[in-house]
Order: structure tokens, then C-alpha cells, then sequence
């Protein structure tokens, strides 16, 4: 087995397939993805689901996993304070603890998780101010990719968007499910990053995806925020189509504040205790 870069504590990492347990398991009702299947669907998510990210480079072991815990996080299978042991997901996903290590760097760096000595990783509990201060800083960068798509006008581009959209207004029912439609929203906010054609923009997106993703999750909860929320989505893709670069800016602007407000509202009312 070739040796990879180093772990996240120093130790060389194992290079290994990305083996392990199809299907899931539940927890408190919350059914927990294990092995291959965890790992493709995290690395769906990441790339912003099938056909969007067409350039998205083959993602690495660790990568997949850091993408995977991600996507466990955001979903609430494991809640702020808790601890992430390494033998415990290192049987989850069928892989040595190498890996496990790594994907934990790339999720300390993320902001998801922190790593204390002696004491592992542990899920973030960021302030009601963090949270405030991460979604401000995804309201200005999706207000730049939206007017960036009005003023270019590209047929193609307003062709996909519209799609998107009915595939979100297809997830507002989702069976009581928030996750459905905040996946979805997810996939349009991330098209319009990377349609936007400025690399750099999509890539602090990215960085900021899974800190605002399990934060948005909250303020989509109800069915009726979820209508309020397509409702808004289709006003900003209708401005890009009109070439209304103002306004697309200031609806994608205020859309987001409202997702943050919603959040910022539950937990302080105690939702992610």
C-alpha cells in the first residue's frame, strides 16, 4: 500500500479504495448513510450534483470523507459539542484512520470541526454573531454571481437556471423533509457561482458551503419557508433573465438575510440544542 502526505497529526496517510457498507443505519431518526453510499453522495454534493460542475477534478479519499462528515453535520447526525471519534467512523466508512485524520484537518480548516490535543475533534458551536458574520459574507458573494449572470446574459446559463428552479419547486413538498429542497438549493446556489465565471468567487463559496448549509437547514424547516423561499429564488433567475442586474443583486442579497434571520431566530429559541 503506497504512502500518501501526511496526516493530520503527523502520521503518513494510507492511500486506500473507498470501501465500506452500503446503506444506513438510524439514529434519534436520523438515518445515518455508511460506506460507498455516504461517500458518493458527499461527493455528488460537493460538486454541486450531477452535470454542474463539469470541469470538478476526482476527488481524494479524504475529501470524499471530509465531504461526508460534512454532509452528516449539516443534517444534524452529529450536533454542536459532539465528538467525532476516528474508530468510530473509520468502521463507518470501511477505511483506515489515516484518511479519517486528514478529512478532519480538511474539516478543522473548514470551521466544522475543532481538533485539541489529547482530546480530538469536536463539532463547532459557533457564536450567534459567527453565524451572522458567515452568512453576511455569502450574501455579498451570491449577490456578485447574480449580477454577474445578468450583465452576461447567456442564454445557456438562464436555460439552466430554469431548470433548477423546477427542480426546487419539485422539492418544497419533499414529505415534510427540509433536506430535499435544501440540497437543491445548494445545487442552484453553487451553479450560479461557478456560471458566474469568476473562479475565485466560487471557490470562498465553496469554503463557506457546509458553515451556512447546516444553518440554512434551520430556516427551511416549514413548508411555508420553503414556498416563501422558491417564491424569492424565482424573482432573482427571472431578474438575471431580464438582464436586471440591481435587482437580481438585491433580491439574492436579501434572500440569504432572510435564510440567516430564520436561523439566527431558532437558535436562539434553543433549535440546535
Amino acid at each position: 500500500m503506497a504512502e500518501g502526505r501526511a496526516g493530520a497529526y503527523g502520521r503518513p496517510e494510507r492511500r486506500e479504495p473507498a470501501a465500506g457498507r452500503a446503506g444506513g443505519r438510524e439514529r434519534s431518526g436520523v438515518v445515518v448513510k455508511q460506506g460507498t453510499e455516504a461517500l458518493d453522495e458527499a461527493g455528488e454534493i460537493a460538486r454541486g450534483g450531477a452535470g454542474v460542475a463539469s470541469g470538478a477534478t476526482v476527488m481524494s479519499l479524504s475529501d470524499q470523507i471530509a465531504a461526508a462528515l460534512a454532509a452528516a453535520i449539516s443534517r444534524g447526525e452529529y450536533k454542536p459539542g459532539d465528538r467525532i471519534h476516528e474508530q468510530a467512523v473509520s468502521t463507518r466508512f470501511g477505511v483506515s484512520r489515516g484518511p479519517i485524520r486528514e478529512a478532519l484537518r480538511i474539516l478543522d480548516k473548514q470551521g466544522l470541526v475543532s481538533i485539541l490535543p489529547r482530546r480530538g475533534a469536536r463539532v463547532t458551536n459557533p457564536s450567534v454573531d459567527e453565524v451572522n458574520h458567515i452568512f453576511e459574507i455569502r450574501a455579498v458573494l451570491l449577490g456578485l454571481a447574480v449580477r454577474t449572470l445578468a450583465e452576461r446574459g447567456e442564454a445557456h446559463a438562464i436555460a439552466a437556471l430554469r431548470e433548477r428552479i423546477r427542480a426546487l419547486r419539485g422539492a418544497v413538498n419533499a414529505e415534510g423533509n427540509p433536506d430535499v429542497y435544501v440540497e437543491q438549493v445548494q445545487q442552484l446556489t453553487l451553479y450560479m457561482c461557478e456560471a458566474s465565471g469568476n473562479a475565485r468567487l466560487e471557490a470562498m463559496v465553496r469554503s463557506l458551503f457546509h458553515q451556512t448549509l447546516r444553518y440554512a437547514r434551520l430556516g427551511l424547516t416549514t413548508e411555508a419557508r420553503r414556498k416563501r423561499s422558491i417564491a424569492s429564488w424565482r424573482r432573482v433567475v427571472e431578474y438575471i433573465a431580464e438582464g436586471d442586474a440591481a435587482n437580481a443583486e438585491e433580491h439574492a442579497n436579501a434572500l440569504v438575510i432572510a435564510s440567516r434571520d430564520m436561523a439566527v431566530k431558532m437558535l436562539l429559541e434553543g433549535a440546535m440544542s
